[in-house]
């Protein structure tokens, strides 16, 4: 058998040099036409799309870009099969992480996740029920597989007969790769594709959404870590003065100045869901809430992610840094000792005499926050495994996750088990130090199939025809939420009749993703706003604010602790929320947070994909020219010469 497989190998063998040459380029470039369209069918799920993307740039350019890696590879191989799986394989593998991520998420596939790479058990565990590949993303990997067989017969009657032939021709693929793809890739490609870098920072979904997934990570990898060379002393000295004129100097705090404890916490995934349109609930699922909204000030919360990414919204509420003006890094792949150098809100609340507690509903596999949060200031933190550290109950049980076993509700240690412990921290706090809490609660995680919860306790209606699937979904999602406002609730009560003056700062980090098998883009969102006539594919700025909205409430148990009067409404977002934890704390604020609320005036949130003013002004990238750019501008190199470059401005922050 092996003899005929080898003959007719043999009777396949061009019987020329230049025969063989010419069918060898044959293979490597219909390879690369391949690798490209099945790299556009994975990204965008659709036949359709990918038929209409032959006749784009970026189809011909990702062709390119393969054609030039294939044939490195085949000429150091000597092996058109090796040539063509070796660049092909990573990009398959980010294809398929992208398509989950984006169907568990709604947000694409980062190089930043790669930090995460050493906790994929963890990640595959808390999502292994949403892990279902679709019909497309199947038939990608059969054509690669069929397509790999091909190559692996004709590998060998294609192969290159020396290396001292093959080896001098690898040079001419990667001159041109170095060329065209990196040395002179802004004007060759790039700027053609609409991602240049004069725009500003891009979110990944719109690099992918304009060059395909492999030319768009490329993008991202040469932005990766980039900021701008640093200015000289001068011109830092400059900025800074004129910052100090423009601000002052922070006044002093009375000394009858109230202090009162400060609760942050963040619930998982939390929105109001009645703000949705077509969709009608038997009775309200957040009466707690929606009472609540009358005795505080509220509004919706402006974030930068869908679906994931609770440690980068966390740290940029406490430590101010907006991740748009530092070149789109992700937070939590930062090194602790970065934090160090800025006036984080946990550190200054401490350096006021606060006391500082985390608590986290689960362990700390994924984010790895322990080294962060201590940076910042956090003086205790407690995970899954540590409330007995708060509970006594916890402590004096003789089985210590039989007794949290009755916590657990949808998968997770409950929301109203994080008020417990929140309260027990109170009661338990022996020293004469106000409490900076920050609570994070894990029940409104996904996954949200039918064993989340048990049936019926939610009755929702659809005006839109949603498949029995996303139906299920958003039912089990809803009951997260009202568990959620339920436990907001029981704090609120507990609070409101404790002695110390007390403020709940309760938000939702980011919308649950809601993603569903098939399509990236038929979600529970797009079905409903489709339904209503406001969904344009998710590229719009409106469409990311909207799916980057959230809520929050600030209540407190003496209302004069209140940013603003009860029952008044204000948007809110990341980029600025730590404000409001020092104003509720009453603790001055050094020149890094004065800069902040400057830009907290006329600003709400700049963040990859979307842009919003207090005007109301929506657009896809940060203003590009006017004072709000002048100021964004003065943050983000004061920002980057503390993180990365001299620190020359590090002291004055602080003050």
């Amino acid at each position: 058998m092996v003899k005929k497989y080898r003959a007719l190998q043999e009777r396949l063998t061009p019987s020329t040099p230049r025969l063989r040459w010419g069918f060898w380029g044959l293979g490597v470039l219909l390879t690369a036409l391949g690798w490209s369209a099945l790299s556009f069918l994975l990204l965008t799920q659709s036949f359709r799309r990918t038929f209409a993307a032959l006749s784009s740039p970026a189809f011909w350019f990702t062709a390119l870009f393969f054609f030039l890696l294939i044939a490195l590879f085949a000429l150091l191989t000597r092996s058109l099969f090796a040539g063509s799986l070796i660049p092909w394989f990573p990009f398959l593998i980010f294809g398929l992480i992208n398509y989950f991520k984006l169907s568990i998420t709604g947000a694409p596939f980062l190089l930043d996740d790669l930090a995460l790479t050493g906790n994929v058990g963890g990640i595959i565990t808390l999502n292994l029920k949403s892990l279902t590949p679709s019909r497309n993303t199947v038939l990608v990997l059969v054509f690669t597989l069929l397509w790999l067989l091909v190559l692996w017969f004709f590998s060998r009657p294609l192969r290159p007969q020396s290396w001292r032939l093959s080896l001098p021709l690898a040079l001419a693929p990667l001159a041109l790769l170095a060329s065209v793809f990196w040395i002179w890739v802004e004007p060759i490609v790039f700027t053609p594709l609409g991602v240049q870098q004069s725009q500003g920072n891009m979110g990944q979904a719109i690099f992918n959404d304009r060059c395909g997934l492999p030319l768009g990570l490329l993008r991202s990898a040469r932005w990766s870590g980039r900021s701008a060379p640093p200015p000289d002393t001068a011109y830092l000295d400059a900025l800074l003065a004129q910052a100090q004129t423009e601000l002052g100097e922070a006044p002093d705090t009375p000394p009858d100045a109230v202090h009162p404890n400060v609760i942050l916490l963040l619930s998982e995934s939390f929105f109001d869901v009645t703000t949705l349109p077509g969709v009608t609930y038997a009775q309200d699922p957040l009466p707690e809430f929606h009472a609540l909204q009358k005795e505080s000030v509220s509004g919706t919360f402006q974030t930068r992610t869908l679906g994931y990414g609770t440690s980068n919204i966390e740290l940029e509420i406490l430590t101010g840094i907006n991740t748009h003006l530092i070149a789109n890094e992700s937070l939590y792949t930062l090194s602790p000792e970065l934090f160090q150098r800025l006036p984080a809100v946990p550190r200054l609340l401490d350096d006021a005499g606060y006391r500082t507690v985390m608590l986290h509903t689960f362990d700390d596999s994924i984010y790895h926050r322990a080294p962060k949060m201590d940076a910042i200031g956090f003086q205790e933190q407690y995970f899954s495994a540590d409330f007995a550290g708060v509970d006594p109950d916890a402590a004096a049980a003789e089985d210590y996750y039989a007794y949290l076993s009755q916590y657990i509700s949808g998968t997770f240690y409950s929301d109203s088990y994080l008020a417990d412990l929140i309260i027990d921290l109170y009661e338990n706090n022996t020293s004469d130090k106000p409490l900076f809490a920050y609570g994070i609660s894990m029940e409104g995680h996904t996954p949200y199939d039918e064993t989340k919860y048990a049936p019926g306790e939610i009755s929702v209606s659809f005006d839109a025809p949603l498949s029995d699937e996303a139906a299920q979904m958003f039912t089990m999602y809803s009951q997260s939420v009202s568990n959620a406002s339920a436990a907001l609730g029981k704090l609120v009560d507990y609070f409101r009749q404790a002695d110390q003056p007390t403020v709940i700062l309760f938000f939702g980090d980011h919308r649950p993703g809601l993603g569903l098998e098939g399509s990236t883009t038929e979600s529970v969102y797009s079905q409903l706003y489709s339904a209503a006539g406001t969904w344009a594919g998710g590229q719009t700025a409106e469409e990311f604010s909207t799916l980057c909205s959230t809520s929050y409430l600030i209540w407190a148990n003496d209302p004069s602790l209140l940013p603003a009067a009860p029952g008044e409404t204000k948007t809110e977002s990341s980029n600025y929320l730590g404000l409001a934890l020092l104003d509720a704390a009453n603790v001055p604020k050094p020149l890094y947070w004065r800069l902040l609320q400057q830009l907290s005036e006329t600003r709400v949130i700049d963040a990859p994909g979307y842009s919003l003013a207090r005007d109301g002004e929506l657009s896809l990238s940060v203003p590009a020219d006017g004072p709000d750019r002048e100021r964004l501008n003065r943050f983000a190199h004061f920002l980057r010469d503390a993180l990365y470059q001299e620190q020359y401005v590090t002291k004055s922050l602080w003050e």
